[in-house]
């Protein structure tokens, strides 16, 4: 028989995760993964709205470059959850009609809101009656907004996108008359 001499034991022997500590540390990594999941596949209606109004700056600039290209006026019209942009002719006053004709624009690129969003213009800080329909008669047509081609657009507005069902959130796009359009999260 062999007999080995006795030896202290290692400080280190025994050392390790028991097997409580190891369930803990699975359990608490657990319960992470299910709250980033949660965090991720959570819709964000505000998020969905704030790329639609990106969007729409997108098309604003686009019809303000034709402005400033062609010299001539535009107008911008909400008209059933669509901005709309008008341009204009001189009008007949022997037919009866205004000095200046306004009529939708079909060249100029349109925006829809999406499904369910409730749209609030606001111009030069008092709110605006945004149409429900188009006009009847082709002289009816008034814009909210004009640009020119000095770049600027009058008057001054905020327009509120806001999902129905949500009474203190929104997407604001705010035109202060001179600089591109900002879009930003709101609390109402």
């Amino acid at each position: 028989m062999i007999l080995r001499p006795n030896r202290p034991a290692s400080p280190h022997a025994g050392a390790g995760f028991s097997l409580i500590e190891l369930l803990v540390v699975i359990i608490i990594i657990g319960v992470a993964a299910g709250a980033v999941r949660l965090a991720i596949s959570q819709p964000d209606p505000l998020g969905d709205l704030e790329r639609s109004a990106q969007q729409l700056v997108y098309r604003f600039g686009q019809v303000q470059d034709r402005v400033l290209l062609s010299g001539k006026d535009r107008g911008l019209v909400v008209v059933d959850g669509e901005v709309q942009f008008l341009g204009w002719k001189k009008g007949d006053p022997r037919q009866g009609e205004p000095d200046i004709l306004w009529a939708i624009d079909d060249a100029l690129p349109i925006w829809q809101a999406p499904d369910d969003t409730e749209l609030t213009l606001f111009s030069a800080g008092q709110p605006t009656m945004t149409l429900t329909q188009a006009p009847e008669d082709p002289r009816d047509w008034r814009p909210m907004i004009i640009l020119l081609p000095s770049e600027d657009y009058q008057p001054r507005f905020d327009l509120y996108l806001r999902p129905q069902g949500m009474d203190n959130q929104a997407i604001r796009v705010h035109g202060d008359g001179f600089n591109r359009l900002e879009v930003s999260r709101v609390t109402l």
